[in-house]
């Protein structure tokens, strides 16, 4: 079953993620409740855990995902290591055409839910099968959600670190969506990703080398940075998000999108570099955007859009909300003694912070209800968050933090909501003038209008 669905990824994703045809058995999953059977009939298709964690495991972890019934907090299922997530252990690292099975908990638990949880942990006890011990660190865990939000549907936990897509055997591997686009000009690769049989089941190194092709022979040779393909070590899975520039040619060059390059994926054996696969010599103009398959038929290269002016793409982008500025503010709740005010830029449903602004970010003397003129104060990304397929749109809260940390460090507990908006567009940042929700307050805003900010 498993080599079944490994051949349905790959004819997707050769595709170009096209619909293909079914998968084999398992379950049919209908709701509003969730059975046991059904759950262990649930596969992990896209899993994310970022590097911006304080631990050992900043940058590589034995990770697990559980599935948490939230009407007891009892864990129901979870990924094992050797049924696939021992592979995915670098953080900050978006992984995409994933068929990794739930296997039930060795613990007690209900039959039956009806409110769940994910729960992403780091696990350095005993492992799935087995329950989260004491020894395990959690990376993140949801917000309890229904059904109608448990499949084909990004779940993010709160603090915005970790995400996973769950389908049913029966269902079609789901797309990756494409990196937010860059606003720097430049060849820059999304995603990869190849099919090497047995050579891709074993860690190994690979590289990427760029040739500059001119009458059809290589005449400059350049490679991606060795580094960042250190983190690209298995097969027959989508690397996305990955942001990985080709810097051997410069975006000043007058005729940059007319040099003619081929890439080729190399991976490391006793005798040397041996080809994986290789694209067609094409202009770079022709590349931005993309999906350039290997001429075997064995992978791609997906590069990355480009729109180099802010808030012009239907993505928000965090390197545009990372820069907006505060220049005035009101508001009429009163917050707690001695308060900690800080303002949050957050995903559309408002599950966790993108940017935020604080005392450390200018955000200061603002502790009572009132009209505060000529403020300065400027937007930084929440600790963790880094640049991934953007978002369609945003809220922003005015809050009274009672964790006892302050911005830029993600949520441990829930605020005190001073005032929120509405779902906002980059159109609406632009526009400069924010109004809260039932007349709680405005807030004034720069957002950067160039490529220079």
């Amino acid at each position: 079953m498993k080599q079944m669905f490994k051949i349905i990824t790959i004819a997707c994703l050769i595709s170009i993620f096209t619909s293909c045809g079914g998968g084999g058995g398992g379950s049919k999953i209908e709701g509003p409740t969730l059975s046991l059977g059904e759950a262990l009939s649930i596969i992990v298709d896209q899993f994310y855990i970022n590097s911006g964690l304080d631990d050992e495991y900043g940058s590589r972890g034995e990770f697990s995902v559980y599935l948490r019934d939230a009407a007891t907090g009892q864990d129901v299922a979870c990924t094992k290591a050797e049924d696939g997530m021992e592979e995915l252990s670098t953080a900050g690292i978006y992984y995409g055409g994933l068929s990794i099975p739930l296997t039930e908990v060795d613990e007690e638990h209900p039959d039956e839910m009806a409110r769940f949880q994910l729960v992403f942990v780091e696990q350095d006890g005993e492992g799935c099968p087995g329950p989260i011990d004491d020894d395990d660190d959690i990376a993140g865990i949801s917000t309890e959600f229904m059904f109608d939000s448990l499949i084909d549907k990004k779940i993010w936990a709160t603090n915005g670190q970790a995400v996973a897509v769950l389908r049913n055997q029966s269902s079609d591997v789901t797309t990756v969506s494409p990196m937010a686009p860059a606003l720097e000009e430049g060849l820059i690769i999304d995603e990869i990703y190849f099919n090497n049989g047995s050579d891709g089941q074993s860690s190994s190194r690979y590289y990427i080398f760029v040739d500059q092709i001119e009458s059809g022979s290589s005449t400059y040779q350049c490679q991606v940075d060795d580094d960042l393909m250190a983190d690209v070590r298995f097969g027959d899975i989508v690397y996305s998000a990955l942001g990985f520039p080709i810097s051997c040619f410069s975006a000043n060059d007058p005729d940059f999108d007319f040099i003619k390059v081929r890439l080729g994926l190399y991976i490391q054996k006793s005798q040397g570099p041996v080809l994986v696969g290789e694209t067609e010599a094409t202009a770079i103009g022709d590349m931005i955007g993309e999906n350039v398959p290997f001429t075997n038929g064995k992978g791609y290269v997906t590069f990355r859009n480009i729109i180099t002016t802010p808030f012009a793409s239907s993505a928000l982008r965090l390197g545009e909300l990372a820069s907006v500025e505060v220049t005035s503010m009101s508001y009429e709740l009163t917050p707690s003694f001695n308060p900690t005010i800080e303002l949050h830029i957050m995903n559309g449903s408002g599950d966790y912070i993108i940017a935020c602004a604080g005392e450390d970010q200018g955000l200061t003397g603002v502790d009572a209800p009132g009209e505060y003129d000529d403020l300065s104060a400027t937007f930084v990304a929440a600790t963790g968050q880094r640049e991934l397929f953007g978002w369609d749109d945003v809220i922003v809260k005015l809050v009274d933090r009672t964790d006892g940390y302050s911005c830029p460090k993600p949520l441990e507990g829930d605020p005190t909501t001073l005032a929120q908006s509405g779902s906002l567009s980059g159109s609406d940042l632009l526009a400069g003038t924010i109004d809260f929700l039932n007349g709680a307050g405005t807030l004034s805003i720069e957002a950067p209008t160039s490529d220079n900010n």
